[in-house]
């Protein structure tokens, strides 16, 4: 069988299932806690990038596109806040592929499908670990402030969003 016949093939069954595995994948996502209440920008924001991101990373992956670990940006960057161990932060890569496995069963594609989930499993670890570090630079910067005279009033380069830095001065 053609590769391209085995990626159609899975692509089908993503596509057939994929109620059934973005409902499981966006409730361990959420985790007893956030799916309590409704996604909202504003007023459950964790729950809101789970919901969109999710989603639109599950289609690029039915639709056989390109995956990439900045598709997921946002929830690794919530992880990161959260100051979950890089494991626990990126265990939902690896429940995504369980549920399709689960679902699909050892379908014609499922290594194709693996090698892409794997892939951007890495790439998340290190998105994870840049905002990490980011963080930690960011607290020390306001440790530094808070141990100068004069309540630290300085001028200095600051991130309005992790990993964007601003060029205005901040106080």
């Amino acid at each position: 069988m053609s590769s391209v016949l085995i990626v159609s093939v899975m692509q089908e069954l993503l596509k057939k299932n994929k109620d059934l595995i973005l409902r499981k994948w966006i409730a361990y996502g959420e985790g007893p806690s956030l799916s309590k209440r409704e996604p909202h920008p504003l007023l459950n924001p964790a729950s809101h990038i789970i919901h969109t991101e999710w989603q639109e990373f599950y289609e690029s992956l039915s639709d056989g596109n390109e995956l990439c670990a900045a598709m997921l940006q946002e929830t690794i960057r919530l992880k990161a806040i959260q100051q979950q161990s890089p494991s626990e932060a990126l265990s939902f890569i690896h429940e995504l592929r369980n549920l399709i496995r689960q679902t699909t069963g050892n379908a014609e594609g499922m290594k194709e499908l693996e090698v892409k989930l794997d892939k951007v499993l890495m790439e998340s670890f290190d998105l994870y670990m840049k905002n990490r570090e980011l963080i930690f630079k960011l607290k020390m910067e306001e440790y530094k402030r808070s141990l100068m005279p004069g309540g630290g009033v300085m001028s200095f380069s600051c991130s309005s969003k992790l990993g964007e830095p601003v060029e205005e001065a901040c106080s």
